[in-house]
C-alpha cells in the first residue's frame, strides 16, 4: 500500500492509507477519455476533419479550449497556453 501525505484545515499532516494503483488508473484513464472527447467535440465543430481507420485528419489549424493546446498546421509548431508558438513547442506559464 502507498501513503500520501495532506494538510488538513489547521495545516497538521495527515497520513492516508491505501492509494492503490488500480484507481490512480481508472482516474487517469477517465481524465485521458474526457480530453480525448473535448478534443473531439472542438475538432468536429470547427470543420475540416476527416476520420479513416481510426485517424483523425485535420487540415487546418487546431485550437483546443481556449488556446490551452494549440497546433499550428502551417508551420508546424504547437502552443501550450499560448497560440502564436515561437518554437517547435512553446509551453506558456510553465516554471
Amino acid at each position: 500500500m502507498s501513503s500520501i501525505s495532506v494538510s488538513n484545515k489547521n495545516n497538521r499532516m495527515v497520513k492516508k492509507r491505501g492509494l492503490k494503483l488500480k484507481n490512480l488508473l481508472k482516474n487517469n484513464i477517465l481524465s485521458l477519455i474526457t480530453f480525448i472527447g473535448v478534443l473531439l467535440i472542438g475538432v468536429v465543430i470547427a470543420g475540416n476533419v476527416s476520420v479513416q481507420n481510426g485517424k483523425v485528419n485535420i487540415d487546418d489549424d487546431l485550437t483546443v479550449y481556449n488556446n490551452k493546446l494549440f497546433v499550428d498546421v502551417s508551420e508546424g509548431k504547437v502552443g501550450v497556453g499560448t497560440n502564436t508558438p515561437s518554437e517547435l513547442l512553446n509551453v506558456y506559464g510553465a516554471g
